[in-house]
This record gives C-alpha cells, structure tokens and sequence, in this order.
C-alpha cells in the first residue's frame, strides 16, 4: 500500500490517495479481487483491482485527530491467497 502523506489536516482527508498493487511472482497472472483498507475494525475504503492495481481516497472527517495503522489487507482469489501490509497515518488539526 502507498499513502500520497503520512500526516493529513483534519477535515481536508480528500487528498489522501491510497493505492494498492498485489504482486505476482508468476509472469502473465493478475490477482482479483478486493482490498479492504482500515483502520483497527472501521473500513476507510474498499478497492477492487484492476490487473492487480486500483485506488481509493478518504472521506472528509473519517479519522479524529491522532495516529493510526492502517492496514490494506487483500482478500485473495482462485490463485492468490490472501495478504496484508500497513502504513501509519496522522492526523492534525
């Protein structure tokens, strides 16, 4: 997972742009599927791939001030099991 900023202003969270991409080791093969970012057990976003890539971006006042792990964790799909990886995000007023 790639954050465009690790630190946001409150209220101005639209300029976080999140970006997945769920590597193959096996040359030709794309994984599907879903993506599921959040934060502890809240989604912040859902991201279907598109030949294993895709996007999402926050909404507005999703996350109170503060510092959080944020987890982009793949579902998997017929020939990619599942996986997780995580950024920290933060916050400010």
């Amino acid at each position: 997972m790639a954050l465009s900023a690790t630190e946001l202003i409150y209220g101005d969270e639209l300029v976080e742009h999140m970006s997945v991409t769920v590597s193959s080791k096996y040359s030709g093969l794309k994984p599907t599927g879903t993506v599921t970012v959040s934060e502890s057990s809240m989604a912040l976003c859902t991201i279907t791939l598109s030949a294993g890539s895709g996007s999402c971006t926050l909404s507005p006042r999703r996350l109170a001030v503060g510092t959080y792990d944020v987890i982009a964790a793949y579902g998997g799909d017929k020939s990619f099991g599942p996986s997780a990886t995580g950024d920290r995000l933060t916050v400010v007023a």
